[in-house]
This record gives structure tokens, sequence and C-alpha cells, in this order.
């Protein structure tokens, strides 16, 4: 039996968590024996795990990454989990993998989850990236902006980069109960800085002044939602503004949203342009670094605007509604079909490639 170790800094919500515990179930049903690795948090996940897969607790790293890789050999060797290949989730957990693939030559495959650039902000960790990734077997990068950060800012060569968006798992058709009787815009994601929710409320006033019939539910959970009500309430949207907290089931939103509302500032993949797209939500998005121009083309399955151009996200928007319901049912149809290049069938094969080299 084949032996799996994924390696990421928690388990808690997130796109890359979501990630790590698709393929870690993917392969358990494949025949792997398949460990999942948590660096820094030890809280139970909220995902749905194969019954077969092992959650591992690293030991704390004030040793010093060395003796802490070596440890952590150890506790595997004692619990027979020694893995033939190794797949490691974001910034951390590449360095302690490259660091484990140069102690105990163990095949190593890392993968990038989020935008790459982020980390410049963290000179130690780029560092330490610079030093150990090349002990790596492959670099797994989700679009075409993470490739070439990897080539010209981490030295990587090129045919060791391969690029895999995520998965999306299929629509299942279903009627939904309408949760909100007046029409809305949807936006979902968590309550913090990066993903621009206070200049998406700031959008919403001026595109409520022209479809005063228009509210605005934003599903998420984060650090910024006091703040968000206060300025909803600030311009007097307290009542067209519904925050609905952390959602587990999004499919009754998606269905009867006019559109998706994407406002961040920058990202690695959105996964939730790909899921709305999926179930059949057109998405108005702003082409922020990376991933919204690899799954939207404007004015066919959803609608581009310029990074930061709020001015234009008001008038697309607005237009967009105008035009409804034609518009929502002419970019479904394509939404939905574009999206199919990203389902499980398609994504998850070529991890299984890399791994069988």
């Amino acid at each position: 039996m084949k032996k799996l170790l994924l390696i990421i800094n928690s388990l808690e919500t997130g796109g890359a968590e979501r990630v790590c515990v698709n393929l870690a179930n993917y392969f358990a049903e494949r025949g792997y024996q398949v460990s999942i690795a948590v660096l820094f948090h030890k809280k139970e996940t909220i995902y749905s795990l194969h019954p077969s897969i092992q959650i591992i607790n690293v030991p704390p790293l004030r040793f010093g990454r060395f003796p802490a890789v070596k440890i952590f050999l150890l506790q595997l060797f004692l619990m027979h989990r020694i893995p033939n290949a190794v797949i490691a989730f974001m910034w951390h957990a590449n360095v302690f993998a490259s660091i484990l693939a140069k102690v105990s030559g163990i095949r190593c495959i890392l993968s990038e989850r989020s935008n790459p650039e982020i980390a410049k902000h963290d000179p130690i960790l780029i560092r330490l990236a610079s030093r150990y990734f090349r002990y790596a077997d492959r670099m797994v990068v989700l679009n075409k902006g993470a490739f070439r950060f990897m080539c010209q800012e981490m030295g990587l060569p090129p045919e060791r980069i391969v690029t895999i968006p995520n998965a999306c798992e299929k629509a299942v058709p279903c009627r939904t109960e309408r949760l909100l009787e007046q029409p809305y815009l949807l936006a979902v994601g968590r309550l913090v800085p990066v993903k621009g929710f206070d200049r998406l409320i700031r959008m919403f006033a001026e595109i409520a002044k022209l479809h005063p019939e228009e509210h605005l539910v934003i599903c998420g959970a984060g650090s910024e939602l006091e703040n968000l009500k206060a300025l909803a309430a600030s311009l007097r949207l307290s009542d067209k503004i519904h925050f609905q907290g952390e959602c587990r089931n999004l499919a009754p939103w998606y269905q009867h949203a006019d559109a998706l509302c994407f406002t961040s500032h920058y990202e690695g993949w959105p996964n939730v342009i790909m899921e709305a797209m999926m179930q059949g939500l057109p998405v108005i998005s702003f082409n922020c670094h990376y991933g919204p121009s690899e799954m939207i083309s404007s004015h066919r399955n959803g609608i581009l605007i310029p990074q930061d151009d709020e001015t234009c996200y008001i008038r697309e928007t607005a237009a967009y509604l105008d035009r409804l319901p034609e518009s929502r049912a002419r970019y479904s149809v394509e939404a939905v079909r574009s999206i199919g290049a990203f389902t499980t069938e398609k994504i998850y094969p070529r991890w299984e490639a890399i791994l069988e080299r």
C-alpha cells in the first residue's frame, strides 16, 4: 500500500484546508494510506474525513527546524507512517516539507494555495524558501502569475513547476427554498480586509440608489464584522445589507441571487467564484491578482472589472441589473459550461499523475 503524507498549517476553515481534505479523501478512496500532519493548530476539523485518514500533530518547532523534523520523522517511524511521498500546502508547511525532503530523501511535492507575493512581506520565510525549496521534487501552483513568481523570485526551474487549479465539486441540481424574499446580490468570504467587503458596501450604496429594490447578502465570518455593520449603518443600509455569518450550505443563496459580487484586493484562486459559476450564478469581479481572469471571460460568462475601478464596478453592476432576468440567464449557461474544466474528475488525476511519475 502506498503511503501518502499531507502537511498543512491547520485544518480550520479556509480554501487551502478544504483542498487538503478533498485530496486526502480522494487518495484514501484510491487505496492510499493517508496521513495529515498539522503544524500549528490542534482543533478538530469541521471537514469530513475518510475513516482511514490519521491526523498527526507535529511537535512544536522550539528545538529548531532540523531537530523538529528529525523528531517528526521518529514519530512517523514509530507510527509505521513513513510515507512514500509528501504533499505540503502553503509557505510554512512547504518550508517544513522541504527540510524533511533534505533530511530524509522522501519525495516531496510543494503547493502554494494563495497569492505567493504575500510572502514578500516575510523576508525570513522567503529566505528559508529560497534555501530549501530546491530539495523538493515539484512545486504545484494555481495560476500563471504564481508560476512566474516561482520562476523569477524563487529561482525554481520551470520544468519542476506544475500548474493545477483548484477543483470544484459538481453541483447537484435541486430546488431550494428562497431564504430572502427581496432580490439580492450575494457576497461570500471571510470578513477580513483583503476581501474588500468595505468597498463592496460603499459601492452597493450607489447601486442601491439606481436599484432601490436590490439587497445585499454577505455570507461569512471574521474580524471585520462589527466594522462592516457600522459602515452599513453609517450609510443607512442596515435594512438592505444582511450579514448571514458562516454558512455551511450556500446552495440556496447561490440559486436565488442575481449575481455574486467579488471585490478582493488579491487572491490565489478564489474558490467562491468557481462554486458560484458551477451553480449557474454569474460573477461580477474585480480582476485582482490572481485567479478571476482565468475563470471569467468578461461579458460572456460573467463580468470582469479593472482592479480598483469602483466607478466601473458600479456602472457595470447597475447595467447588469437593468437587463435582468435576461442577463442572468445568458451568463448562467456559459458559466456552467466553462467551469466544467475544473471538476474533480479533471483536476484530481493531475495530482495523481505527479505522484506516479
